[in-house]
Parts: C-alpha cells; sequence; structure tokens
C-alpha cells in the first residue's frame, strides 16, 4: 500500500469509527441498536467527517509527547508513518478534492485565529499554511471575547455562502481563548439527471415510529449507479453531479423500519468502506426522492465524539501542545461542528464547519426505488471517500 493510500485508508478508519460514536450516542450499544426501544432516540443526523479529520490533523500538529502519539492513533495514523509526513500527504490528498471544477461551487478553507498576545511557533504556522492552506488572523485587537466571537462566524458564513451561522454560540468564547482553528467547507452541486420539478408533488413519508409525514417527492427517469445489499437488507443508489466525480449516496432499507438495523450494520469496521468501494452497476431506474433538508439547530460536540473515539488527553489539562505555542500552556477546551445538506430538483447543497477552541489549561428492468422511509445519505467524492455522512429519520422541507 502507498503512503498516499495509506492515509486514506486512515480516513477511512477515522470517519466509520467517529459515525460509529454518533450512532451510539444515539442508539446505544452495537448489539442494542435494533431493540424497538432505540428507534425513539434516533433522529437526524449529518456531520463532514473530513471537515472533523482536518481540524483535528492542524490540531496535532502543535501536540507532542503522550497527547501526540493518542492523536495520532485515533486519527488512525499508520504507525510507521511520523506525524511530519502524515502531515505533507493529508493536507494535499484531501485539498485535491476542492479544486473548483466550472460545473460545482466548491470550497474548503481552514484559518488559524490568534484571539491573544501569544507567541505561536512558527514551525506550527509553517504547517498549518503550506500544507493546510491555513492562513493566520490575528484578532487580539477587536478588544473583548463577544467581538473575536462574531468575526469568528462571519468568517465561517463567509465561507459556506452563510449556510453555517453561529458555529460558534454565545459564551463559546472565553476570556482564556488562546487561538481558535476552523475549518469551513461548502458544496453546491447540480445533478446529472435532474428531477422535473412539474412531477414533484406530495406523498407520505413513513416514519420509524410508525407515524407518517407528508413531503414533497420528486421524480425521475434514468440511469444511475446502483447495488442490491442483501447482507445489509438494503439497496444502494447513486445520484452522480454533472461534471465532476462527486455523487449523494442513498442506502435504502428494504423494510420501512429497517434503518436501525441497516446502522448496526454500517457501523461495524470495514462496512461503510466496504459499501463505497462495491462496483455498482448502471441500471435504468425510476426514482422517487424526498425535497429535503439536514441540518441541526445547534453545533454538535465534537469534542464528546473525539473523547469517545480515544482523543481525551488533548481537551484536559495535560495537554502537551508545546508545539503550538511557547509561552502558554494550551489544551482543546472545545470542538464545535455543524453540517447542513439541502437536497431539491436541480441538486445538492452541503456545507460543514469545525472549530477547535483552544484555551489555556443486484439490476432488475427499471426497477423503482422510492425514498419513502428513514434511510442512510452520503456525499462521497472520488467513488469512495464519504465527505459527508448521515442519515434521515424525518426530511425536514428543503
Amino acid at each position: 500500500m502507498t503512503d498516499k493510500a495509506a492515509v486514506k485508508t486512515a480516513f477511512f478508519e477515522f470517519a466509520a469509527n467517529l459515525y460509529d460514536k454518533v450512532i451510539e450516542e444515539q442508539g446505544g450499544e452495537r448489539t442494542k441498536l435494533d431493540d424497538t426501544n432505540c428507534v425513539g432516540k434516533l433522529e437526524n443526523v449529518f456531520l463532514s467527517p473530513l471537515s472533523i479529520y482536518l481540524a483535528s490533523m492542524m490540531c496535532m500538529a502543535g501536540a507532542d509527547g503522550e497527547t501526540l502519539q493518542e492523536m495520532h492513533h485515533t486519527l488512525r495514523i499508520p504507525s510507521h508513518m511520523s506525524a511530519e509526513d502524515a502531515h505533507m500527504l493529508i493536507g494535499p490528498v484531501f485539498l485535491e478534492y476542492f479544486e473548483t471544477p466550472k460545473e460545482i461551487e466548491i470550497s474548503l478553507a481552514n484559518r488559524l485565529f490568534l484571539l491573544k498576545n501569544a507567541k505561536i511557533n512558527e514551525k506550527f504556522s509553517q504547517t498549518l499554511c503550506k500544507q493546510y492552506r491555513a492562513a493566520t488572523d490575528v484578532i487580539s485587537s477587536l478588544g473583548n471575547v463577544e467581538a473575536q466571537r462574531k468575526h469568528m462566524n462571519r468568517w465561517v458564513a463567509e465561507n459556506t455562502q452563510n449556510k453555517i451561522v453561529d458555529l460558534i454560540p454565545p459564551g463559546g468564547v472565553s476570556a482564556n481563548t488562546v487561538l481558535a482553528i476552523i475549518n469551513a467547507l461548502y458544496f453546491r452541486g447540480s445533478w446529472e439527471h435532474a428531477f422535473n420539478k412539474e412531477a414533484t408533488k406530495q406523498e407520505t413519508f413513513h416514519c420509524l415510529d410508525g407515524s407518517t409525514k407528508k413531503v414533497r417527492m420528486m421524480y425521475s427517469e434514468a440511469t444511475y449507479p446502483m447495488a442490491e445489499l442483501p447482507e445489509y437488507e438494503a439497496q444502494a443508489i447513486k445520484l452522480p453531479f454533472r461534471g465532476t466525480n462527486w455523487s449523494m449516496l442513498i442506502i435504502l432499507p428494504n423494510d420501512v423500519k429497517g434503518l436501525p438495523r441497516l446502522l448496526s450494520h454500517l457501523r461495524q469496521p470495514g462496512k461503510l468502506s466496504a459499501v463505497l468501494a462495491m462496483d455498482f452497476d448502471e441500471a435504468k431506474c425510476e426514482l422517487h426522492m424526498p425535497r429535503f433538508k439536514l441540518a441541526g439547530n445547534h453545533p454538535m460536540n465534537v469534542k464528546k465524539l473525539l473523547e469517545a473515539c480515544g482523543m481525551r488527553m488533548v481537551f484536559t489539562s495535560s495537554a502537551d501542545l508545546s508545539k503550538m505555542c511557547s509561552t502558554h500552556k494550551l489544551f482543546i477546551s472545545d470542538a464545535l461542528h455543524k453540517a447542513v445538506l439541502e437536497v431539491d430538483e436541480e441538486g445538492a447543497t452541503a456545507a460543514a464547519a469545525t472549530g477547535m477552541m483552544i484555551a489555556v489549561m443486484c439490476y432488475q428492468p427499471s426497477p423503482v426505488i422510492r425514498v419513502d422511509h428513514p434511510f442512510f445519505v452520503a456525499l462521497i467524492c472520488d467513488s469512495n471517500v464519504p465527505v459527508f455522512v448521515g442519515h434521515v429519520l424525518k426530511p425536514e422541507e428543503s
């Protein structure tokens, strides 16, 4: 395996582990996810593992000692690969997915915000600038933490076309916050096969709890990459975006109430990657899919998820971030993440932002796929890179 393939595998493993922790937080232990008691705990989820991964990698550039070892392990970087080599590979490998094709709008922006007059180590800032294209923004002169918070939120909003607002909530910046590493990601693509707006009509979506919801169901008859997943009791379809190697993956359980069982499969080590690596056969299909929007009202607590993944020390007073700053003893006080997905007849829009607040201390002719019950969704690049993942319990209007 080449080093480039190794870092992609590292990200795949991290993404699967992170999504597993999201599911665990909602549905309990892996063995209990099929229980009917878990149905009421599941809710709509959408996140960008890549955004969280890159923000964590940028933080790791300032870590040393046991903190570095723990982050190195949690981010699934091969044991033979040094942190320096990982930074040289990971940034460029993933940033190339965001080189802008004319047919889509896409951007990935990283920034280091310096809130106090601290001495940031030159090698750390150079790594962020060179490998992750993260500029440094000194905002210590803004006067107060609320002005600094609004400045950072404004940067996120500008870099996500105003899809992510208020990433950092009131009180999210304290007098002890020395710096913040923020990552913002935006995607807007048009379907290769657009849905006919005149064919969109009100239809019923069946929820896990037995209730129903009226949704605006879109319709398209076209040729799509498809796969039968008998092991998962589901079927998968990819909706390509025009002029690019990005697509949206839908995995639809065969059973109306089959999402918990599907998630119990996808969260097992290697299973999500295996689905992404499968050969999909082109087949003509009648696709019925709801317009929907996935967006949380509040930022996701990524700190809790990363701790569950094994990255704990960097959030405590024992953190060693001495490669980041030589004048203050730092630790990560908070890690926040927001992601949005909007799907309509013309295409899909997705955005995500992650902030690390660092403080002192099978083919059948013309099958019909009716997405009228809970399903898994992902935005993938280069056929198998899960830039965004999530699941839909109740579609909200796009």
